[in-house]
């Protein structure tokens, strides 16, 4: 069973996207704050797919001068330093897009990241389920050849 981490600091945001995905039949595994992040990895991974928003509460836990994008770049750095042989492919999600997240993520290779305000639900869950393996011989998204 392929296993999921969902990140984010919206409710509704990580129901729109678990809801998507129910019918791969997947585990999916929340977090809302980049400490949880954090933990939840260390103690259920690994996982087929992360998405990562970029902008996260840090968590009571942390320091607290560590919030939003940087507590976001934090986490992402944190994963790829420690996990590098076991860490899947991760979705970073924002609803920033400007130079320094560009920057930022290219700096980290990180090619898969798209906009909240771009981007629907349908398809960041289509994304998501793509990373994680669900449509390699399964033909492509649309269920088609």
């Amino acid at each position: 069973m392929k296993k999921i981490l969902i990140a984010d600091d919206e409710r509704a945001f990580r129901e729109l996207i678990s809801a998507r995905l129910q019918a791969t039949r997947c585990k999916i595994l929340e977090a809302t704050t980049g400490t949880g992040v954090l933990l939840i990895i260390e103690k259920e991974g690994p996982f087929d797919a992360i998405l990562l928003d970029i902008m996260m509460s840090p968590g009571p836990q942390s320091q607290p001068h560590v919030k939003g994008f940087d507590c976001g770049l934090f986490v992402l750095r944190t994963l790829l330093q420690s996990h590098p042989e076991t860490l899947p492919t991760i979705l970073v999600v924002t609803v920033r897009d400007d130079d320094k997240l560009t920057a930022a993520l290219h700096d980290m290779h990180i090619q898969n990241w798209c906009t909240k305000s771009t981007d629907d639900v349908e398809q960041i869950a289509a994304k998501l389920m793509k990373i994680a393996g669900f449509f390699e011989n399964q033909g492509d998204l649309t269920g088609e050849g």
